[in-house]
């Protein structure tokens, strides 16, 4: 059985999954939709419970009210791929922090503007400790009339 020093990969690996364009929802990049979110709602930043799928501010009610519970899902199916006890797992955040103070042209269309973006995801296991990881990046709002979609999330 692996010790709770793996859960320092989790964290990385789970953070990677949840920026990558690979991630989407409905077939677009979950990331791009939660910054149109953002803009639209002034939220700049999100925060997922991954044991238990809670989201503030909540995302009940919106188009992107799967997000809390799939994240989750990636979390789990993570520690239960390294065979980790569930028991090991204290607590498990990620957090999303757009700036739209900050943006940029896209570079992959002329007119689309970028937003930073910041995402930390942070474990703390069962005696405490906490393994963290954390990125930057830039991000377009979601427009699918740009986008291609992806059958994955169709």
């Amino acid at each position: 059985m692996p010790g709770r020093r793996v859960l320092k990969s989790v964290a990385h690996d789970v953070g990677e999954a949840l920026v990558s364009r690979n991630d989407d929802l409905r077939g677009y990049w979950t990331l791009g939709q939660l910054l149109a979110h953002a803009l639209a709602s002034n939220h700049t930043r999100l925060e997922v419970d991954l044991v238990c799928g809670a989201s503030k501010p909540s995302l009940i009610g919106t188009p992107l009210d799967t997000i809390p519970s799939s994240w989750t899902d990636v979390f789990w199916t993570n520690v239960e791929h390294k065979k980790i006890p569930r028991a090991f797992v204290g607590s498990a955040t990620a957090v999303v922090d757009f700036d739209l103070s900050s943006e940029r042209p896209a570079a992959v269309r002329a007119g689309l503007r970028e937003h930073s973006f910041a995402c930390q995801l942070r474990v703390n296991d069962d005696r405490g400790r906490t393994y963290a990881w954390s990125t930057e990046g830039w991000c377009f709002p979601h427009d699918p009339s740009v986008e291609h979609r992806s059958a994955r999330g169709a």
